[in-house]
């Protein structure tokens, strides 16, 4: 009878595939992947109301559309659109870091009753806590300056009335840091 190392191989082998599976789980404990709140809500939350969320986001983009404007940089606005209506295509605003920036809501086309706005910003794929930039009206000029080279992410908060009910919907644009 021959002595064969086949079942010592298999053993080794096994061990080794067990190894990496606790090295993956312990990476991906320590660097949790971070979830996307653009709707500062939970995810079981906007699944149950998706539908008169893209309803009540379609009736406003008929009416309405809403852009950020950095005043003291040429050709630099920011078209603003809720986050299912983002394509992959859609150019971001491309600004230096360390330089500061004047920021201005421009809205076109017909405002509903009682509108208001407030605007973050925020660092994608960070754990750094969301910036607020504060309430903004079409006749604000807001300061802004980033220090860190990157990608970021506003989100404009817009609250209305329509049909005697407050409504508030949620719309994001893309930022580049260079």
């Amino acid at each position: 009878m021959k002595n064969t190392k086949a079942p010592l191989l298999l053993f080794g082998f096994l061990g080794i595939l067990v190894c990496c599976i606790v090295i993956s789980i312990v990476i991906a404990l320590k660097n949790p992947a971070i979830d996307d709140d653009s709707y500062f809500s939970s995810k079981k939350q906007v699944d149950y109301e998706i539908n008169a969320i893209l309803k009540e986001q379609r009736w406003f983009l008929k009416n309405c559309q809403i852009y950020l404007d950095f005043e003291n940089e040429k050709n630099a606005r920011l078209e603003l659109l809720p986050p299912y209506f983002q394509t992959k295509t859609r150019d971001a605003v491309k600004i230096e870091k360390a330089k500061e920036y004047n920021l201005r809501l421009i809205t076109q086309g017909q405002l509903p009753d009682q509108f208001q706005a407030h605007l973050y910003l925020e660092r994608i794929n960070y754990q750094q806590p969301r910036i607020d930039l504060g309430d903004f009206s079409q006749s604000d000029s807001k300061k802004l300056m980033i220090e860190h080279k990157g990608r970021y992410k506003t989100l404009l908060v817009v609250t209305y009335e329509r049909n005697k009910e407050m409504k508030k919907i949620f719309f994001e644009g893309e930022i580049f840091a260079l």
